[in-house]
């Protein structure tokens, strides 16, 4: 299956603790960062904007962008993930929105994050960034392998 996914995610922090999406589909379900594919004539912040407000009801202020990981499977499902920091939001609404695949979210904090699956196989960076801040982080681009 050879294809090409565009999706922005965001970090949102708050209290320490990373916000992260719990997707449900085909009889599974695993972790990311809030966001989602872009579509086609978007702005990457639109995009950012849109997601977070139909994920999550989250109506985005301020965001700088972070890093971009790139991951490609040994099936040929090559993602792009253009990562921003949130760095003003509203979140008085909080909720699961109308994006059916979101099936929960959660705040998870270092020692929580050491133990979970994320898609891509970022828990290394947001460790980094939790514990040391956005700077520590140090590259832009950041390759990954998938894992399944």
């Amino acid at each position: 299956m050879n294809s090409l996914r565009i999706r922005i995610a965001a970090i949102i922090i708050k209290d320490n603790k990373l916000l992260l999406v719990k997707h449900c589909k085909y009889d599974k379900s695993y972790w990311l960062l809030p966001g989602g594919g872009i579509e086609i004539g978007e702005t990457l912040d639109g995009c950012v904007k849109r997601e977070l407000k139909e994920e999550l009801r989250i109506r985005v202020v301020s965001f700088e962008f972070l890093f971009l990981v790139e991951s490609i499977s040994y099936d040929g499902r090559h993602l792009i993930q253009p990562t921003f920091l949130i760095k003003e939001a509203d979140m008085d609404n909080l909720s699961l929105g109308s994006d059916k695949r979101v099936c929960g979210f959660d705040f998870f904090s270092v020692n929580k994050l050491k133990d979970i699956t994320i898609y891509p196989d970022i828990n290394d960076e947001l460790i980094l960034i939790l514990n040391m801040g956005t700077k520590a982080i140090g590259k832009r681009y950041i390759l990954k392998k998938w894992k399944d």
